[in-house]
């Protein structure tokens, strides 16, 4: 496929942009993954932070300020209090697992959590015994609604164990919410790929039009004077780029064909003249 010279530079162009959008797909992945580890992050640390308010309770337990119950109780009622980023929450199941409080869905509290799964067939709170059992604390995805929602979406919790009740406590954050902490920066880098994918493909075009278009002139101008047409005009022209030395020689050459032609021809009349003469002689 044999492509013009303007349709070459357009291409590279073409190019360029393709590798802008790569560039900006490769940040957003990456950004992506920074915020969705950084949340994780911030939720494990929260998660430890309402478990230090179990140990609290636990240790008025054993120092005999409170009894077990009166100890649990007032533990729950404050975990169920908490709250972060407006709306997260936490939750506290044992190791049947039985649900012992949930903020969002009180009416789990106290029901047998072993077959609950989620819309992937995941045994989420039997994974989350699991991973408490292998390690005592860990990330576990799946999927939940969200407070207020009945659709599920991805979601990742962290859970950890608090082993002198049999306790685990969590909480988790949502995909979707990472997709909106990510929008305006988003926006932002379309914004400037769009931008910079205006200016460079008008800067292509200009630039290609100022070369193709000269070439192409040329391109006739040599094609008639390689079949003997003199007629057509070289382009005028100031520029002092390659272009402007093309259109300089072809110029050159034209009149150099030009002055030969002439001299054919005056030396075919004086061929003729002096024929002429002879045969007067």
């Amino acid at each position: 496929m044999k492509l013009s010279i303007g349709a070459k530079i357009q291409s590279i162009t073409l190019v360029a942009l393709l590798g802008f959008a790569a560039v900006v797909g490769l940040a957003a992945y990456g950004l992506h993954g920074a915020i969705a580890e950084a949340r994780a992050i911030k939720t494990r640390d929260l998660v430890t932070t309402a478990h230090g308010v179990l140990a609290h309770f636990e240790a008025e337990e054993r120092a005999g300020r409170m009894s077990r119950d009166k100890a649990q109780a007032t533990a729950v009622a404050t975990v169920k209090a908490l709250r972060y980023a407006g709306k997260e929450y936490f939750w506290i199941n044992d190791m049947q697992p039985r649900m012992i409080m949930h903020a969002a869905k009180p009416e789990l509290d106290g029901k047998d959590l072993s077959e609950l799964r989620d819309p992937n067939g995941k045994a989420l709170f039997r994974d989350m015994v699991e991973v408490v059992k292998a390690s005592g604390s860990g990330y576990v995805p799946y999927q939940w609604a969200k407070p207020g929602a009945e659709q599920p979406v991805d979601k990742i919790s962290y859970v950890q164990g608090f082993a002198p009740w049999g306790w685990i406590i969590g909480s988790g954050v949502y995909a979707d919410d990472t997709a909106a902490q990510m929008r305006p920066t988003m926006i932002s880098l379309l914004a400037g790929l769009l931008v910079t994918a205006s200016l460079v493909g008008t800067i292509a075009f200009l630039i290609g039009r100022g070369i193709s278009r000269p070439a192409l002139t040329l391109a006739d101008v040599m094609g008639a004077l390689a079949a003997g047409d003199l007629t057509k005009q070289v382009p005028a022209t100031r520029r002092h780029d390659e272009i402007g030395r093309m259109i300089e020689a072809t110029r050159v050459f034209k009149d150099g064909l030009a002055r030969a032609r002439a001299l054919e021809a005056e030396a075919a009349e004086a061929k003729v003249t002096a024929e002429a003469e002879r045969k007067a002689a």
